[in-house]
């Protein structure tokens, strides 16, 4: 079994390009180590990728050293993202059938 590919697709760089015009190369260009850091500061082993979603960005199952499944999102910030993280947190603790 090989490792889940962590290129950016040219469908995901192209939406990107076309979204967020003028900070995009630089986001691009530091995906690699962005998403590296990411992995290593919360220890985490990419097990999958999710397909479908908003193209702009990649969405990775991962699993911890000691085998808790997650989800990690990456894309490049806009204004919704920084309440997205808030509304997820709230919606996890709420009495969700």
């Amino acid at each position: 079994m090989h490792a889940p590919t962590t290129e950016l697709p040219v469908v995901t760089i192209e939406a990107i390009r076309k979204t967020f015009v003028e900070t995009v190369d630089d986001w691009i260009q530091n995906y690699p180590a962005l998403l590296k850091s990411y992995l290593e500061r919360w220890e985490l082993t990419i097990t999958g990728v999710a397909g479908g979603g908003w193209p702009t960005n990649r969405v990775f199952f991962v699993k911890t050293k000691i085998g808790e499944s997650f989800v990690l999102k990456m894309g490049h910030l806009h204004p919704e993202s920084k309440t997205e993280a808030l509304a997820l947190d709230l919606y996890s603790k709420a009495d969700a059938p």
